[in-house]
């Protein structure tokens, strides 16, 4: 994001200089709401890696092993919150850029439907038809609801164009509240995508996230929302690429400066004619509408006479890993895919016992080819819906909040 008298460099070097005469408006009226910046946090060059890593400030990594990974776009500021350096942040995500970062950091964060909260300005490596959006992240849930309360009280659809006019909708936050005291709220849970099983730590802490919401005496089915995931995978990364790599290439290109490992340059036979991009646009919409279908089809499992509230599933394969090891993203792009809303929230941590690798006896069934923390969806626009059900795993895991408020 721009701030005035700082520079804003999405991790190239050529940028380093790229003062800014004037800060976003997202950014001054939450100045003028009492908010106190103090410094911004790294990023990964061009901002599209599940890394954080520059030649301008290095390698970020996870507070609690200096050899792993702590996740990207907006890992030095998972990495910071991590560290408890700040209450609340701000993090742009176009593919998992901050749900990764919150995973592999173990703290919480909210990824909104894009148009829903604002991202006036900001300095985004590319906008299409998965578009990048802000979110916060913090230590505790009480941060993610302050802020999407106080944003949301600036009216950004009257200084953002592309913003809707979708004020803080109390009564949605307040239904689900209730459901959730009569024990009326019903989840769904989606253990893997169908192509990559989950970590032993992901899946166990599914497991004991679905075990404690039974135990509250909440409701829990499973489910299976996706479907043709290698078109799912493949058209976004159609659309990632879609101008060849020519916009990353020409920044690399100022100085000249290399990429950086994990920063991949499509080349330029992947750019796509307008006739694509349009038959491109055409069938995002179409997995867009099968997925919309799928969810309203539970309310045949649900015994609630609706569909699932909320859907839970892995936030991503795997925890924290070594540096320059993550390759598969799948779970972090389906919700900018589908455009819904989601959030992070820790459950547990590596147990070098309860998570050992398969015994030499056993031998796991790939689920795919390419197979060898945990994440909430609701339907578009309903951030609400999404930050009350995150207090209500909360409350089922019984964990006492560090509050902001």
């Amino acid at each position: 994001m721009n701030f005035e008298g700082h520079a804003t460099t999405l991790g190239f070097v050529a940028l380093a200089d790229n003062i800014q005469d004037s800060s976003d408006d997202l950014v001054k009226r939450l100045h003028d709401a009492g908010a106190v910046f103090y410094c911004k946090t790294n990023v990964p060059q061009s901002l599209m890696s599940g890394e954080c890593d520059n030649l301008l400030y290095g390698c970020t990594s996870t507070p609690d092993n200096r050899q792993l990974s702590a996740g990207g776009s907006s890992g030095g500021e998972g990495s910071l919150i991590a560290l408890r350096g700040s209450p609340l942040g701000i993090g742009t995500d176009i593919a998992g850029s901050v749900r990764t970062p919150a995973n592999f950091n173990g703290i919480y964060c909210l990824c909104p439907t894009y148009g829903r909260l604002p991202c006036h300005s900001a300095e985004r490596s590319s906008i299409g038809l998965i578009n990048g959006v802000a979110g916060p992240m913090s230590a505790s849930i009480d941060g993610l609801e302050l802020y999407t309360r106080t944003v949301l009280s600036f009216e950004p659809w009257n200084w953002d164009a592309t913003c809707q006019p979708f004020p803080w909708n109390e009564e949605l936050f307040s239904r689900t509240k209730s459901w959730a005291a009569q024990g009326s709220l019903c989840f769904g849970f989606m253990p893997h995508d169908g192509i990559v099983r989950p970590h032993p730590p992901i899946e166990r802490g599914l497991r004991q996230a679905k075990e404690a919401l039974i135990k509250a005496g909440h409701k829990t089915v499973d489910v299976e929302l996706l479907d043709s995931k290698d078109e799912m995978w493949d058209t976004a990364v159609r659309i990632f690429c879609a101008d060849g790599g020519k916009a990353l290439r020409e920044t690399l290109d100022l100085l000249p400066e290399p990429a950086i490992q994990g920063i991949i340059v499509p080349p330029p036979s992947m750019q796509l004619t307008a006739g694509e991009l349009e038959e491109t646009s055409k069938t995002l919409l179409k997995i867009r509408q099968r997925f919309l279908k799928r969810w309203q089809a539970t309310t045949e499992v649900t015994k609630t006479g609706r569909p699932i509230d909320v859907l839970i599933m892995p936030s991503g394969g795997h925890v924290a890993p070594p540096h320059g090891t993550m390759e598969y993203f799948l779970y972090e792009a389906i919700s900018n895919i589908i455009d819904w809303p989601c959030a992070t929230i820790p459950v547990c941590n590596v147990d070098p016992l309860l998570d050992s690798k398969p015994s030499p006896n056993e031998t796991p069934t790939p689920l795919s080819k390419e197979d060898l923390k945990n994440q909430e969806k609701c339907p578009k626009h309903s951030e609400e819906v999404v930050l009350a059900s995150m207090r209500v795993v909360d409350a089922a895991l019984g964990r006492g909040e560090e509050s902001l408020l």
